[in-house]
């Protein structure tokens, strides 16, 4: 091997300075893991929320709150080994100081209504042996204001989730809801139909779905609760749309108004609801589906809905027809009116 060496030094100079590379590389690599890996362990806030509503780091803009009520302030952070220490946090809340084990603490904010309040959080972190420091901290603004149960359609979109500016819509329309309530169980449990009464006729028809998965059976146009807020204790503040469009009227009723609703039903009684406004009554010699309407007012309806949650009507001016109408196939209606 010293003789291969002696004859080609070049080759071994190379060699061996390929092998001191290899070396420092692998130290290069695990040193810098190690700092990796330290720093994934350096106590740091991440996020402080008020009422599971994230508020950013040197944020403006304040988050609502229940008048009143208590709030649950808590935070994401990142907390080393119990050997490497111990973290523990203070809140300010309302010009008092509250210490807490962990990052998560209830508590009313006080202030007038519509008044600007300010949450602050210290995260301390103690070494062995040592006293507590405060590592990182965090300040969240909120406005209390008075919070009261509603349930509304908030506004409007296109299939194709472009935003309606105002209330003239397309024929084909996605409605956005918001609800601030207290369900009775999970929001899994509970369905949002949509009703559309054409002007004059004082009927809120509801809306059905075009493709059943049953051939013989109307099934609803149904949107899902979902829950993106807490308001106070057993209030969740919720949105839903549906998958797809409801049609505003006939292709023959552009320019006409209709009043819009939306109700909050039990999902395990949506089908003997929906046998209770519409039945299907065979098929025309195209082959259209044929329904008939039972004529139920708003109030009616309202008596069928979970808690009477049907909202206040929207009232919207039919303006224009879809892009897909020309394909679609119509549901012919006939009302027992």
């Amino acid at each position: 091997m010293f003789r291969y060496f002696a004859q080609h030094k070049l080759g071994a100079v190379f060699f061996i300075l390929v092998a001191i590379g290899s070396i420092f590389s692998v130290f290069y690599f695990l040193e810098r893991g190690q700092k990796r890996m330290h720093h994934l362990y350096v106590p740091k806030l991440l996020m402080l929320r008020v009422d599971e509503v994230p508020f950013p780091k040197n944020g403006k803009q304040p988050i609502e709150i229940k008048a009143g009520a208590t709030q649950v302030i808590s935070c994401d952070n990142i907390i080393p080994p119990p050997e490497e220490g111990k973290a523990s946090y203070r809140f300010t809340i309302g010009g008092r100081t509250y210490e807490s084990p962990t990052c998560s603490f209830e508590a009313k904010i006080p202030g007038p209504e519509n008044s600007i309040q300010k949450v602050g959080l210290e995260y301390l972190f103690a070494d062995p042996g040592q006293d507590a420091r405060v590592v990182d901290h965090w300040e969240a603004f909120v406005r209390p204001v008075p919070v009261d149960e509603f349930f509304q359609i908030h506004r409007f979109g296109r299939p194709d989730t472009r935003p309606v500016e105002g209330l003239t819509v397309p024929r084909e329309v996605i409605p956005y809801v918001e609800a601030v309530v207290k369900l009775d169980g999970p929001p899994e449990n509970y369905a949002v139909l949509f009703f559309i009464e054409s002007e004059g006729t004082g009927v809120p028809v509801l809306q059905v779905t075009g493709k059943p998965s049953s051939d013989q059976r109307i099934e609803a146009i149904e949107a899902k609760l979902q829950r993106y807020r807490r308001y106070s204790p057993g209030i969740g503040g919720y949105v839903a749309w549906p998958a797809e469009p409801i049609k505003i009227g006939t292709l023959e009723e552009d320019r006409m108004i209709f009043e819009i609703y939306a109700g909050i039903f039990e999902k395990k009684k949506v089908s003997s609801i929906v046998d209770q406004l519409l039945s299907f009554e065979g098929r025309t010699k195209t082959g259209e589906a044929i329904v008939k309407i039972a004529p139920m007012s708003a109030s009616e309806i309202r008596s069928l809905a979970w808690h009477r949650w049907l909202s206040e009507p929207i009232r919207v001016v039919r303006g224009g027809a879809s892009d897909s109408d020309a394909a679609s196939q119509e549901l012919s209606a006939t009302s027992e009116l």
